[in-house]
Formats: C-alpha cells, sequence, structure tokens
C-alpha cells in the first residue's frame, strides 16, 4: 500500500461527501466504461482523492482509470485517476486515487477546499 500523506495541503472531512465514479478499462486500444458506483470521500488534495465504496475494484489492475464526480460548494469536480491502493474494513473497501495532473483540476480543487473550510469554520 501506498500512501501520500507528504502532500502540502489534504482536507479530511468530517462527514464524507457522496460522488460517483465510473471505471474505464483500456482493452484493444479503445476505453470500456462501466455502471456508475456510489462512494463517500473521506479526504481530497489536488492530487489525491481517499474514498470508501461497497464495490471491491481491482487496484492490481493497470487498464482501469476512474472518472469520479463530486458536487463541493455547490460546485460540480470531475476528477479522473489511477488506483494507487485498495484496504479492506468491516462492511467496505477504502482506495486511494491520484489523478492524472491536471493543473486546472488541481487550482480548482485548492480553491473550493478553502471556500469549504472557511463556510465551516464561520458555521462554529
Amino acid at each position: 500500500m501506498q500512501f501520500k500523506r507528504k502532500e502540502p495541503f489534504r482536507y479530511s472531512f468530517t462527514s464524507p461527501i457522496q460522488g460517483s465514479f465510473r471505471l474505464f478499462i483500456e482493452k484493444d486500444k479503445e476505453l470500456i466504461e462501466t455502471k456508475e458506483g456510489n462512494m463517500e470521500i473521506i479526504d481530497l488534495s489536488p492530487k489525491g482523492i481517499k474514498f470508501r465504496s461497497k464495490l471491491n475494484i481491482p487496484v492490481e489492475r493497470t487498464d482501469l482509470h476512474l472518472h469520479i464526480t463530486f458536487v463541493i460548494n455547490e460546485k460540480a469536480i470531475e476528477f479522473v485517476g489511477k488506483l494507487k491502493w485498495k484496504r479492506q474494513s468491516a462492511t467496505d473497501f477504502i482506495y486511494g486515487v491520484s489523478s492524472f495532473g491536471d493543473d486546472n483540476l488541481a487550482e480548482d480543487i485548492v480553491r473550493e477546499l478553502k471556500s469549504f473550510s472557511k463556510k465551516k469554520i464561520d458555521e462554529s
């Protein structure tokens, strides 16, 4: 298992954020898309997501890409990345995903997380 805890900015949610994902599988130079799966985002950084799902995804497959969609501060975020690790809990699976390095996406995530965090502090 690989954990990237040295990133400069990672936000852990007190209540997970709901999202969805689709797997894209590379086969014969084509991408095959799966049905949508539900997820709960546990923490988020500009370059990665830690999430929980009931689905058992084979993390060892190198031909899988994830397309993750979620909303933070009423802004829809689309995150494309690759599974890095998986851990099984009593009722579900926890995954780590790294992004493919979209700088605009990273900037959007930082901006929305700062705003989200400020709103949480103001509500306290």
